[in-house]
């Protein structure tokens, strides 16, 4: 989610917040095919795959927040912390005592159930930042130095939703992954869909080096790499060549998946986005997706377990 020059899709991008030819391998992060920008990469969010009524049942659409998350555990639901914070009030948007709306069929269901918030756990680090720096841009949320995750624990389990079990091993470039969401499908400047009209869209794609969110149109710059591969792993967008998984307004806080044997885990959750100089329609060049393992930069697994999303 982070700007780029166009005046056009910088509103776009604010809006979002206050909502919710190949190159050759170097060690400078060019990278080449081998990370993961292959030209037969699934199709992506931005274009992408359907998902069936039977896949992906931990995933849901937070209807108020227009953000994806997971059950992770009993009463335990995981997102993004942006999905939850009001970057102007510089708060929690969801409060205890409160109702979370979700749905996985918003055509069917565009309303949601209600479940009853008893906690609103942001990431002490990203809290910390934003309400210091004011997170009402995506470029300002790119340059912190802390982890985009939160968890809303709920009075009551939701039964018709299945847990997916969150994976502490940390992912390398070249892992093969599913990112997923209820995002939009046209790029940024593409336009919301309305509620009922949106899709669970996934697609397969790889773990490429985060050297590759320094690039033209992008606020990363090469001092920034080791904060943003602490705290977040990379795929590649549409904007990059040969890529096809692109991230879109309502994705995020999705999971990202990777298959554990037979066992769909989460091993992230779907954060940001850069985009070239010219681009007018919005479409990513690199996603950014938060890391939930143990070595991460602020520690985000001991974290989560402290607060009841991983099991001891």
């Amino acid at each position: 989610m982070l700007p780029v020059r166009q005046a056009g899709l910088l509103l776009a991008l604010l809006a979002t917040v206050a909502a919710c030819a190949s190159e050759s391998s170097d060690e400078s992060g060019e990278g080449s095919v081998d990370d993961g920008d292959r030209a037969d990469e699934a199709a992506a969010l931005v274009n992408g795959e359907v998902a069936s009524p039977a896949q992906f049942p931990a995933t849901v659409f937070l209807v108020k927040q227009k953000c994806t998350a997971a059950k992770v555990a009993p009463r335990v639901l995981l997102t993004a912390a942006h999905c939850l914070f009001d970057a102007f009030a510089k708060a929690p948007s969801l409060v205890k005592g409160g109702g979370v709306h979700y749905t996985r069929d918003t055509k069917a269901d565009a309303v949601g159930k209600t479940a009853v918030v008893t906690d609103v756990i942001l990431h002490p680090a990203w809290q910390a930042a934003c309400e210091k720096a004011a997170c009402v841009s995506n470029e300002i949320m790119a340059k912190i130095d802390a982890p985009d995750v939160a968890i809303v624990k709920l009075e009551k389990d939701l039964d018709d939703i299945r847990t997916a079990v969150i994976e502490e091993k940390p992912l390398a470039r070249g892992d093969r992954v599913i990112v997923l969401g209820y995002g939009c499908e046209a790029g940024v400047m593409g336009g919301r869909p309305k509620l009922d009209d949106r899709r669970l869209k996934f697609s397969e794609t790889s773990i490429i080096p985060a050297t590759r969110t320094v690039h033209a149109g992008s606020p990363i710059t090469q001092p920034d790499v080791a904060m943003v591969a602490g705290s977040y792993a990379i795929t590649g967008g549409p904007g990059l060549v040969g890529a096809r998984a692109g991230l879109c307004p309502g994705d995020s806080g999705g999971p990202v998946y990777r298959w554990r044997g037979s066992q769909l885990v989460v091993v992230g959750v779907n954060s940001n986005y850069t985009f070239k100089p010219d681009d007018v329609v919005g479409l990513p060049v690199a996603n950014f997706h938060t890391r939930l393992d143990g070595q991460s930069r602020h520690g985000v697994a001991k974290w989560l377990r402290a607060n009841g999303a991983l099991a001891p």
